[in-house]
């Protein structure tokens, strides 16, 4: 209970900034609900000869006006609110996982983070929509009419508060206990099953390739008869949760009826009437309880990765300069949450000028020292800049000094132009076409109807993709270039042809090259063999 109000206030905090629409939508509620309630009122009223009939008519037409009017405002207040919170809630999504990338990224399904940003955020307008002022309004309503029906009858109003108490509290508190477990679940599973579909359609061809498709298409309906199962229960807890609902109305109307069964007067014709046209509000909060299951997962899993903190802190605050050489003292390091060493004791020392190959087999940790380079992920021991301590060099200075080609390129969808340049304005045409020359990619290229204006689809090899890495390292000119497996995709002509390129362009540059076959190293100043995470003398 105590883990579900810190949610609920954390939640609140981001509507602070509307309070004013909120109040706003909260008064036009109570009055909207109050000129519904008192059409009825009306009727009965004249019907009693309390006002006359032309007074009713007239006052029924202004609540009947008044209404729409309302209850049109306090939509477009609440929606407001839910749209402007949404959106920030998403800016704040996206900048935290900037802040945690690109290890969180890494170790994270892409399913579940893609469900994170699409559908948990939009399931919270449920919340900030649908079940803030809903609760106020229903609150301030039951006690105006409570007031009301009481000032008629004391025993209407204090049956009217019983039922107002089951209908808006006990019901919906009974259906959330009921559905909380099937509501996570359903999230979880949903999650899982986007998971899966994103992982289909990125290997398809792998799929097609091995014959997999039936087996792929057993395991998708798995997923969604294990989705529509769950759904239904959901369903199931709704449709118990309405008759328990049109059940206490009836009950309310039948109890009514009984209490003035011996004694029927305007006093106590029109509380009942009033009692009978007043469970709108109250309704409406009995029906949050089969949304909320779901909304609280979503808002505890955003929240969750709102809070969580970056393995590394980014360094703003120290020295906007990199030196070389690179030199690496007794380094080591483990994955989070895991014991087994990595890399064990690691010295070496990386200069300027220099080509060096780590050579090893897949596991050894090779491309892990690349990622402790970049300041990725912090190990235990030293990695000195000339000296200076990896700690003590600002974020941005490394990145702006290393470039980095990892095995697998990721292209957007846009034109080659704008993939190699990554939209940067800064570069001269001359300057791309010499980056995608020295790739080897600029043949390929042109031979393209369009050229490097072509758009990026799914028509381009691995190969290709993998140049297309490349020319954006050798584009920025760093003195830093790291490459893991930059030839792993690429057949032995066009890899001879880019170790040339690296070739005439090592005296310039420090170039660590990580491969797993000495015939890609062939260029390289030294090679560092690494088994089982450590140096091979």
């Amino acid at each position: 209970m105590k883990n579900k109000i810190k949610l609920i206030v954390s939640l609140l905090k981001l509507v602070r900034p509307f309070l004013t629409f909120m109040l706003l939508a909260i008064i036009l509620g109570v009055l909207g609900h109050l000129t519904a309630t008192f059409i009825t009122i009306f009727i009965i009223l004249a019907f009693c000869k309390v006002i006359t009939f032309s007074l009713a008519v007239k006052l029924i037409i202004i609540c009947a006006f008044s209404r729409g009017i309302l209850r049109y405002i306090e939509q477009a207040c609440n929606h407001y609110i839910a749209f402007k919170v949404l959106a920030h809630i998403r800016h704040l999504v996206f900048e935290k996982l900037r802040e945690l990338a690109p290890a969180k990224l890494e170790n994270e399904d892409k399913g579940n983070i893609i469900a994170m940003l699409t559908s948990d955020v939009e399931l919270l307008e449920v919340f900030f929509a649908h079940t803030i002022s809903p609760v106020m309004i229903a609150f301030i309503y039951s006690i105006v009419m409570i007031c009301f029906i009481g000032h008629y009858h004391l025993s209407f109003g204090i049956f009217s508060f019983i039922c107002y108490s089951i209908m808006g509290i006990l019901i919906p508190y009974t259906t959330y206990k009921l559905s909380q477990k099937d509501g996570s679940n359903y999230r979880l599973l949903f999650a899982n099953y986007n998971t899966f579909v994103l992982e289909t359609v990125l290997g398809k061809r792998e799929i097609i390739q091995f014959s997999q498709q039936e087996t792929r298409f057993e395991q998708m309906k798995k997923h969604q008869n294990d989705l529509t199962q769950t759904h239904q229960k959901l369903i199931d807890h709704q449709s118990f949760q309405q008759i328990l609902s049109d059940g206490l109305i009836i009950l309310s109307i039948v109890v009514s009826i009984l209490l003035i069964k011996n004694n029927v007067s305007k006093e106590l014709l029109i509380p009942m009437m009033a009692l009978s046209s007043s469970f709108g509000p109250t309704i409406a909060l009995a029906n949050l309880a089969n949304n909320l299951n779901q909304v609280f997962p979503c808002a505890r899993r955003i929240l969750d990765l709102l809070e969580e903190k970056p393995l590394l802190k980014e360094i703003t605050d120290k020295n906007t300069t990199l030196n070389l050489p690179i030199e690496v003292k007794n380094l080591s390091f483990h994955y989070p949450n895991t014991s087994t060493e990595v890399l064990h004791k690691i010295n070496y020392t990386f200069e300027f000028g220099k080509t060096y190959g780590l050579l090893g087999k897949s596991g050894c940790g090779k491309s892990t020292l690349l990622k402790l380079l970049m300041h990725i992920y912090q190990g235990e021991g030293d990695i000195l800049f000339n000296n200076e301590s990896i700690e003590e060099i600002n974020s941005q200075t490394l990145k702006e000094n290393i470039s980095y080609v990892d095995q697998e390129t990721f292209l957007f969808k846009d034109t080659l132009y704008h993939n190699i340049t990554l939209l940067n304005p800064n570069y001269q045409q001359e300057e791309v076409i010499k980056a995608c020359k020295q790739a080897q990619i600029h043949g390929f290229i042109m031979s393209l109807p369009q050229g490097y204006q072509t758009i990026y689809d799914e028509n381009i090899s691995g190969g290709q993709k993998q140049k297309i890495g490349l020319a954006r390292a050798f584009l920025r000119k760093t003195p830093i270039l790291l490459l893991d497996e930059p030839t792993s995709r690429i057949d032995s002509l066009n890899e001879a042809a880019l170790l040339e390129s690296l070739k005439q362009i090592k005296d310039e540059k420090l170039i660590i090259i990580v491969s797993h076959r000495k015939s890609s190293l062939a260029l390289c100043d030294e090679i560092i063999e690494i088994e089982q995470g450590m140096i091979k003398k």
